[in-house]
């Protein structure tokens, strides 16, 4: 159907007038379907990007899940153990919980759980139904290549963002609001497959504080910065991949929330794989920390026992309050009451600090034999 115009210098009458406005009105009804079936399948198309974005590669790949049981050395074995197995079971035949209050993962870290969280970037649906960014929220970026206006989408949960440049590289700026709080403590950021970031904070003193060493990061990644210092702009810098003759980047998705966490927590784990045929001493204990300062009393602290329950502090192996961290120099004797010992247990004690959580990806230990 089209739309037959009048006439320059056609006289008016309320039957052509009433044909006329059917006619648009007929349109107006043809764009609001196909607009709404465009809808639908961008719709379609941004939730099978973001699964296509997981399975290709958008998860970073870590140590998590992982626990490994291997030769070191002549006669030692090293054992490593993902933060996951700290806080539910993963049907690992070696390594399974005895216990966990206050401490959960977050995919990829062993944190404090929280008992509230609040939006940096309070959203509201726009005309389209799309979950759009709050009055005073501003980001932008130099580079001319790319569009302001549509910058935004990297903040929205409802839809993806992805644009082109001359440039291999890209800075975009974000300025936040201090909306419902003034707190903001963990970032977290989705990139497009073949995109890589790099994360900055500007804090109350001017100085910038580099989120991801200075390292040019791939895949998922959730961040924890201290929640008193960060003064309302985040610098978000891309690498981009070359596509036919302009450089493609793409994000899901940003959040900036502030995680009121639990003021305490604890996980105890049961090792059993090391093996009954001969005493051992323990010649290494290390984790795998976000700040390396956290392995004090105040925040973090790890112990293993040859015993669990209420028996566990009078068994113990280490305890990174008494001995030294990380374990290097020294040699520590692994021993029950049946020595030869073959299963452990390891507990990991967590203390909330200013405002934010202390972050664990990894611990690893090793034994030799005697």
């Amino acid at each position: 159907m089209s739309y037959d115009p009048f006439t320059t210098g056609e006289q008016l009458n309320p039957d052509k007038l009433n044909s006329k406005l059917e006619q648009v009105n007929k349109l107006l009804a043809k764009a609001y379907i196909y607009n709404n079936d465009l809808k639908k399948r961008m719709e379609t198309l941004t939730t099978a990007f973001k699964l296509a974005n997981v399975e290709l590669g958008g998860g970073t790949a870590n140590s998590s899940t992982a626990f490994h049981n291997l030769p070191v050395g002549a006669s030692g074995q090293e054992i490593m153990i993902g933060a996951k197995h700290f806080a539910s079971d993963y049907s690992n035949t070696n390594v399974s919980l005895v216990g966990v209050t206050g401490i959960v993962e977050d995919q990829y870290n062993l944190v404090l759980d929280n008992t509230n969280t609040i939006s940096r970037l309070p959203m509201s649906p726009n005309e389209y139904g799309e979950l759009y960014p709050s009055l005073g929220t501003t980001i932008t970026c130099a580079d001319t290549d790319i569009d302001d206006s549509i910058l935004w989408n990297i903040l929205s949960p409802s839809i993806i963002w992805a644009d082109t440049a001359a440039s291999s590289t890209i800075e975009i700026e974000l300025e936040v609001p201090p909306t419902l709080t003034p707190l903001l403590n963990k970032i977290k950021i989705n990139p497009i497959t073949g995109t890589a970031y790099k994360l900055t904070y500007d804090d109350f003193e001017g100085t910038t504080h580099d989120i991801t060493s200075n390292t040019w990061t791939s895949g998922q990644g959730t961040y924890y910065i201290n929640g008193g210092k960060f003064a309302g702009k985040l610098t978000l810098s891309l690498k981009g991949t070359l596509v036919a003759s302009a450089y493609s980047f793409g994000v899901a998705h940003l959040s900036v929330v502030f995680d009121d966490y639990v003021g305490s927590g604890e996980s105890v784990i049961e090792i059993n794989s090391l093996g009954a045929t001969s005493d051992k001493n323990l010649t290494y204990l290390a984790a795998n920390i976000d700040d390396g300062g956290d392995i004090v009393a105040e925040n973090v602290t790890i112990a293993l026992s040859s015993a669990t329950g209420a028996a566990f502090d009078s068994n113990i192996i280490y305890d990174s309050t008494i001995h030294q961290y990380p374990l290097i120099t020294q040699s520590l004797s692994i021993h029950d009451s049946n020595s030869p010992t073959d299963t452990i247990y390891a507990r990991i004690s967590m203390n909330k600090k200013e405002n934010n959580t202390p972050v664990l990806k990894d611990l690893t230990i090793r034994y030799q034999e005697v």
